[in-house]
């Protein structure tokens, strides 16, 4: 007697194969948009990290205005890469406000850095605050 599949069992089969395989691409492709969103996080925190540090080494709020106003307009575009050959457009923009005078008459500055980018889902961004103030 042979012993031999029906259509059923292989239909069945295949049916399970290609749930199985559907589920380990869609893994897959999830796994690359959150890898993608991850680096235009890192992308964005050393654009802000870059720009923070710049603002801190500056020695008066005269100086550290000098740099921030031409970004509070309209924001700077930055171009940064995603992998070899996929430059992405950063924009990064300041907000400026006083926000305390902790010692009289040297008011301490809240700076508001806002770096946006066009992500897998659409529009993100990314927020940070820097206070300084000018004892000068």
């Amino acid at each position: 007697m042979k012993k031999a599949f029906t259509l059923i069992e292989v239909l069945v089969s295949s049916l399970i194969l290609v749930i199985v395989i559907t589920g380990v691409l869609m893994t897959f492709v999830f796994c690359q948009r959150m890898i993608i969103e991850d680096t235009h996080k890192h992308n964005a925190s050393m654009i802000i990290n870059e720009h923070f540090e710049e603002i801190q080494r500056l020695n008066t709020t005269s100086a550290m205005t000098d740099i921030i106003i031409p970004y509070t307009a309209s924001p700077k575009v930055i171009v940064k890469y995603l992998n070899e050959g996929q430059p992405r457009e950063y924009r990064l923009q300041f907000r400026v406000s006083d926000v305390l005078y902790p010692i009289p008459a040297v008011p301490a500055n809240l700076i508001e850095a806002t770096v946006e980018w066009e992500g897998v889902t659409g529009k993100r961004d990314l927020k940070a605050e820097l206070i300084l103030n000018d004892t000068n």
